[in-house]
């Protein structure tokens, strides 16, 4: 009996290695390219630059399978927060966005055409939180809510008290109000609550100042804002001869709503959506003191509300700094001065006109920069600039509210959505 048995040991014991080294095996972990959640984690920081997930996308089937799924493109974004400025939209008339990144993350501007029905004529009020907000005139009145990357559109009525009544609309905001922890407002592209501000004013005589905002949690407008708006508050230059209100992009500061304003004055027009509150702040002497000065609001460096003021080819950039709970306890302090003709490279024929503050772009600290050579895109915290676009003297009466959104997987590659490809040199 002793020989069988030893047989035996000797079969199974190898077997029992065998089993032992393949249960290890399975134990062991993946080599990183084979687990989807390493993978993702990787791909998750990828910039987040338009074509970096198209491009993702096409190393294989796995790759685009996890780059396409909602819950990797909400992750993405909320890992990024803060979403890349993919251009600007012209506040003249129906919507005209001018690209601003260089290629391949270049998104053509005929991606972003507002498909308009006839007889259509828009006023474009602003953009923020990946949406813009457009009010048709013409024919009928009704304010437009457009997600330019899908293509998703939101109609508004506006209320009759601001339009046509003797009142036109000044302008506008749209903001996301999703209040739920961790949000990133580069993801309110997911249903969610909104908020749309209206400024409006008395025809020809601006008079008086109206406010009103929507809440889409409720599905109405609220309480009709009147105050007086008194011209003589406003410091009146003999040089600033303009027929029609001059209004700057909208600033979101904290939950305050600030333009520059000028009418034959200057002015700055707070409307806080915490009080439901409007007032008017003074702008400092020097944002009125010669003929080819400009001026327009901009966050401060430390999140507050600041100014720039641009006088030939200075600039200079203030900060109010408040001494107490009112507006007339805060002064305007000066900071730096940036020589914006040593900066930018203007030369003989840049210098030819006057500068022009033509936008701004609140999240990343840019504003726009218009010369007669062209149009400038400057980071004010690096001093870093971008030329945005050749022709400066040809929109003249432009001006630019920029664009910041994700434009992530799935657009234009192969997903039955636009014509074609979406970005340039993929």
């Amino acid at each position: 009996m002793g020989p069988p048995m030893c047989l035996a040991t000797a079969t199974i014991q190898p077997l029992a290695r065998t089993i032992a080294t393949m249960s290890r095996l399975r134990r062991s972990p993946a080599p990183p390219m084979e687990d989807d959640d390493l993978l993702g984690e990787i791909l998750l920081r990828l910039p987040p630059q338009p074509s970096a997930l198209p491009r993702a996308s096409l190393v294989c089937r796995r790759w685009r399978r996890l780059v396409a799924d909602p819950a990797f493109r909400r992750r993405f974004r909320a890992h990024h927060r803060r979403p890349p400025v993919l251009g600007f939209f012209s506040t003249l008339g129906n919507p005209t966005f001018t690209p601003a990144l260089d290629p391949p993350d270049r998104i053509p501007a005929a991606r972003f055409s507002l498909r308009l029905e006839e007889g259509d004529h828009y006023q474009f009020l602003g953009c923020r939180h990946g949406r813009a907000l457009a009010v048709n005139m013409y024919p009928r009145e009704f304010l437009l809510l457009w997600d330019p990357v899908t293509g998703d559109q939101t109609r508004l009525d506006v209320p009759p008290e601001l339009y046509g009544y003797g009142t036109v609309i000044l302008t506008g905001a749209l903001l996301c109000a999703a209040g739920d922890q961790g949000h990133a407002h580069g993801d309110c592209r997911r249903p969610g609550h909104f908020q749309v501000a209206l400024i409006a004013t008395v025809i020809r005589s601006h008079s008086h100042l109206f406010a009103t905002v929507y809440s889409s949690a409720t599905g109405e407008w609220g309480e009709i804002i009147s105050v007086p708006f008194i011209h003589s508050r406003i410091k009146a230059s003999a040089a600033m001869k303009y027929f029609q209100p001059v209004i700057t992009p909208t600033i979101l500061i904290g939950n305050a709503l600030y333009w520059s304003y000028v009418l034959g004055g200057a002015c700055i027009i707070e409307f806080d959506l915490d009080t439901q509150r409007l007032a008017f702040i003074k702008p400092p002497p020097d944002a009125y003191a010669h003929d080819d000065t400009v001026f327009a609001v901009m966050p401060a460096e430390d999140g507050g509300l600041g100014l720039i003021v641009v006088t030939g080819f200075r600039a200079q950039l203030w900060k109010w700094k408040k001494a107490g709970v009112r507006h007339d306890d805060a002064t305007w302090v000066l900071g730096r001065t940036v020589e914006l003709d040593k900066l930018l490279p203007l030369g003989a024929a840049g210098k030819r006109k006057p500068l022009a503050l033509v936008g701004f772009d609140e999240e990343n600290n840019v504003t726009l920069v218009r010369t007669s050579c062209g149009i400038f895109m400057v980071h004010l915290q690096s001093m870093t600039f971008k030329r945005l676009c050749n022709s400066g003297g040809a929109r003249d009466i432009h001006i630019y509210n920029a664009f910041p959104s994700f434009y992530d997987a799935g657009n234009g590659i192969g997903d039955g959505h636009g014509e074609g490809e979406a970005l340039d040199d993929i």
